[in-house]
């Protein structure tokens, strides 16, 4: 189910607006995507909680 949400949406930001879409552009939406993924990474290796192992 994901993988055909993700695909419409690219096409929809990549398609040119005479065509339904934004317009943006097969590079432009890549790097959109990119940044995207690159800020959540950074984001949770950030924030993250730290986990510690108790001992007895």
């Amino acid at each position: 189910m994901q993988q055909p949400v993700k695909a419409s949406f690219g096409d929809y930001l990549s398609q040119s607006t005479s065509n339904g879409g934004l317009g943006l552009g097969t590079i432009n939406t890549s790097i959109a995507f990119l940044t995207i993924i690159l800020g959540l990474v950074f984001y949770l290796s950030v924030n993250r909680k730290r986990v510690t192992v108790a001992t007895n």
